[in-house]
């Protein structure tokens, strides 16, 4: 049976871990945060996952950077920050695309909307094309067509 981890554990788990696990810790605690609405603090608490994940440099786990840079571009949207947020997201993705990671696409198209919003047509456009092609690529029109129909 695996332990239930709360989030007074994680609070009491920083000050004794550091890195990578450090790092993982606030960005747990910032995924639990958004879930409650909070979103000022799930921020911070992303952004802190990010400035530990930068300082490891290159033995840092690119999934964990490009984690972080999701939870604050989904936290500064929630909280009407559409540029920043689809300027976080956009250094999530290319992390993710680098890696060939299966989610980078589905964070593409939500990128893509971000833009739309923020009003940056032509990024928009270049995000959802990129889309359609990596769905074209997948065999997926369907995924493609509704890429272009943004």
């Amino acid at each position: 049976m695996e332990e239930i981890i709360t989030e007074e554990m994680l609070w009491d788990r920083i000050p004794e871990v550091d890195g990578e696990e450090r790092a993982s810790t606030y960005y747990e605690l910032s995924a639990r945060i958004y879930a409650r609405g909070q979103y000022d603090e799930a921020l911070a608490l992303a952004e802190t996952a990010r400035d530990i994940y930068s300082t490891l440099g290159a033995s840092a786990p690119s999934e964990g950077l490009a984690q972080a840079y999701s939870a604050i571009g989904y936290n500064l949207n929630q909280l009407k920050r559409m540029d920043e947020a689809a300027t976080a997201m956009s250094k999530a993705v290319e992390i993710l695309r680098e890696n060939k990671s299966p989610i980078a696409l589905e964070l593409a198209c939500t990128l893509g909307e971000w833009w739309y919003t923020s009003k940056k047509y032509d990024k928009v456009v270049e995000t959802m094309r990129e889309c359609a092609q990596e769905h074209l690529v997948d065999g997926n029109e369907i995924g493609a067509a509704n890429d272009l129909h943004l």
